[in-house]
């Protein structure tokens, strides 16, 4: 009894996981197929016509008061179905995972899923899929890789498992996303259940992880935002061009002192400093939030210029100071990093920016308004 009562409490110990796990992977309880009227074995242009004849025979629009509530819970129902089914790639996760949704690996193991590892993004021109071979080349030096990668600059590139509700979630955002900036960023994916030994280079510990990569400035950055297609193409859109200005003493009184325009400098030292990596990316969304503002963006690499960057009364990394044309050389700190995040200080600064920057073009259109009556 003392040496198989242990050895049972843990087996029903793991028993009771693996049925916990089973319970927790939440299954869709429709048959999208069935609401649709079609076969498995459909196609899409097959499943778009019964989606377009259902829709007419079930819109509220078309029925009598009698069966108006009825008929628009069908069709309810067949827009779902069809979001999913009229997806080439969200049809393939439905016919894999019928439905079900995993926020782990090990749910969706004891599922009795077969194929955990059929990739997103087959049947999308603008989302390329890419393997290790397509890395080669790739210093990380400003040298492009070969094959695909080397066609176009800058990347957004999500690392994902197919199992990873969140993975699937995002297909969508991410492919509208690539349409949307077609020919200003490239998007790419890597299946991290086919690919791990790429996935394990670039250190993804969790799914989706996107990185934006720039192999011509050597620059990269995970992006932290949120998943739906606006969020995606705002970040990418803002990294893809970079505004910030890059300073040295030779030109940083005729371009700043002397430009008659406000500026916002930040003070900025190598890899050596963890907050200074952090604040680049940072920095370099700020500069597109403000463009088209009265004011800009620059930076001074105080590695380089340790003895400008002491006249500026920069003490330590990163630091920001702003300068006018009213106000002194040395410019006036915007704010003590060591007290306020950031991020969200640059963050709040660029709003007020902008706002206030719409507000003066609101004002000088309705003075030109005013003269014109």
């Amino acid at each position: 009894q003392s040496t198989w009562g242990p050895f049972r409490e843990y087996s029903l110990w793991m028993l009771f996981v693996v049925l916990c796990l089973a319970v927790a992977a939440k299954e869709v309880t429709v048959d999208y197929y069935e609401i649709l009227q079609v076969k498995k074995t459909a196609t899409q242009p097959e499943i778009r016509a019964s989606f377009k004849r259902l829709s007419l025979l079930y819109h509220p629009d078309k029925q009598s008061k009698d069966t108006r509530e009825e008929a628009a819970i069908k069709f309810s129902e067949i827009n779902t179905a069809y979001e999913t089914l009229g997806d080439p790639d969200k049809r393939v996760l439905y016919d894999n995972y019928g439905g079900k949704t995993f926020t782990n690996k090990m749910q969706a193991s004891h599922s009795g899923v077969d194929d955990l590892s059929s990739s997103f993004y087959t049947n999308h021109p603008s989302v390329h899929s890419l393997d290790m071979s397509m890395f080669q080349g790739w210093n990380f030096n400003g040298k492009r890789a070969k094959g695909v990668l080397s066609q176009s600059d800058p990347w957004m590139i999500e690392f994902y498992a197919p199992w990873c509700v969140h993975c699937q979630e995002m297909v969508g955002s991410w492919k509208r996303a690539a349409t949307a900036l077609d020919g200003v960023v490239s998007f790419a994916a890597v299946n991290c259940e086919v690919h791990k030994a790429l996935c394990n280079r670039w250190n993804i510990r969790g799914y989706p992880t996107v990185v934006f990569v720039s192999q011509d400035e050597a620059f990269q950055h995970i992006y932290n935002g949120a998943h739906d297609v606006d969020s995606i193409v705002e970040y990418a859109r803002a990294m893809a061009t970079n505004r910030v200005v890059t300073l040295n003493p030779n030109t940083f009184d005729e371009t700043v002192i002397q430009g008659g325009q406000p500026w916002f400098v930040l003070f900025n030292a190598g890899q050596w400093c963890g907050p200074c990596t952090a604040a680049k990316p940072a920095w370099r969304r700020f500069a597109a939030k403000i463009a088209g503002t009265v004011a800009h963006a620059g930076i001074v690499d105080c590695d380089q210029h340790q003895a400008f960057c002491g006249e500026m009364g920069v003490q330590a990394y990163p630091h920001i100071r702003t300068f006018s044309s009213e106000g002194s050389r040395t410019g006036e700190p915007l704010f003590d990093v060591r007290q306020v995040d950031f991020s969200a200080g640059i963050e709040l600064v660029g709003n007020v920016l902008k706002l206030t920057s719409s507000a003066r073009h609101i004002d000088h259109d309705a003075h030109h308004d005013h003269g014109e009556l």
